[in-house]
């Protein structure tokens, strides 16, 4: 690592406002860094809460990761048995991505400054040789892709906390998308031309920011857009909509118009991405701005939402 912080040179940002960044070591072989947080709030531990951003690996090689842990004094206690559900977890979920733990560390705050524990996790990975995903390289008629139901994770990480039951279980998205983002890179190469994990926000502020900062225009098809009927009821019920609620494990694809049919063949092969759907397109036209065609037929604005729909979760 010494030599990497030594002989690293700083290249221009690729993406804008996001949790990650490109060096290059002496050897011009790029890294890709990563950084996520998760917020422990009860009990609960899902078995695979621990994937976060960097599970899904644009580089989609060699990850390693930093852990730190903070944990919280007397007042909210945690128990020693859910710390080791979690460590169990960290362990499960990084053999399940081939990422390995490299360093870590752990405090310990004064009462009332924490709620049982707070984890985030820094990693960093190799870039792939074939990948040139950028803002800049979306051009007009290229597809936009959800690669899964959306609002899966929001939905079931509220109805944990508010103490909402349903007819059935709603289970988070939560899973690692290295392997996935690594086979579409490795058949498609430079034809993937933007990658985004649909995390805070949803998919409506994932696309407002991509519409915003890269001064184009994007239309979507409500009809298209993959959606759980138990989540949909859920919004409906709590006042949500669905565009705007936390995914987990979804990220958004744009990518030439030309591989699409490829591409989806590929993704519905997947185990993560069976659900995987076209749901739009980039459009020339109303630039800076999301429309959405209802199921019925009428038009749209989807807006940046001005504040956070859901407790912030991740």
């Amino acid at each position: 690592m010494n030599r990497i912080e030594k002989n690293r040179m700083l290249l221009p940002a690729r993406w804008p406002n996001y949790d990650s960044s490109m060096y290059s070591t002496r050897n011009w072989k790029k890294l890709y860094t990563s950084k996520d947080s998760t917020f422990f709030v009860d009990n609960s531990w899902p078995e695979n809460y621990w994937n976060g951003a960097w599970c899904y690996a644009i580089a989609g090689k060699k990850w390693v990761v930093n852990v730190e842990q903070v944990l919280s004094s007397k007042d909210s206690i945690l128990k020693m048995k859910d710390f080791w559900t979690i460590l169990n977890s960290i362990k499960q979920s990084c053999d399940k991505a081939n990422v390995q733990i490299i360093t870590g560390d752990t405090k310990v705050v004064e009462k009332g400054k924490g709620d049982k524990i707070f984890i985030n996790t820094s990693g960093i990975g190799v870039l792939h040789p074939n990948a040139d995903i950028r803002l800049s390289k979306i051009k007009t008629g290229d597809a936009i892709i959800v690669s899964s139901n959306i609002a899966d994770h929001g939905i079931a990480i509220m109805s944990k906390r508010q103490g909402l039951e349903f007819e059935t279980d709603i289970k988070s998205d939560t899973t690692n998308l290295n392997f996935t983002i690594q086979k579409l890179v490795d058949a498609f190469g430079e034809k993937i031309h933007f990658l985004r994990d649909a995390t805070r926000g949803g998919i409506a502020s994932v696309l407002n920011e991509i519409a915003k900062d890269g001064n184009m225009g994007i239309d979507i098809q409500e009809k298209n857009i993959p959606l759980n009927e138990q989540v949909n009821g859920a919004c409906e019920m709590l006042g949500l909509d669905p565009l705007y609620v936390a995914n987990e494990g979804v990220f958004i694809a744009i990518i030439d118009a030309t591989i699409q049919n490829e591409v989806m063949q590929l993704l519905t092969e997947d185990d993560n991405c069976k659900n995987a759907k076209v749901i739009g397109s980039i459009t020339n036209e109303h630039i800076r701005q999301v429309i959405l065609q209802s199921k019925i037929g009428g038009r749209r604005v989807v807006n940046m939402l001005p504040g956070e729909q859901l407790p912030r979760i991740c």
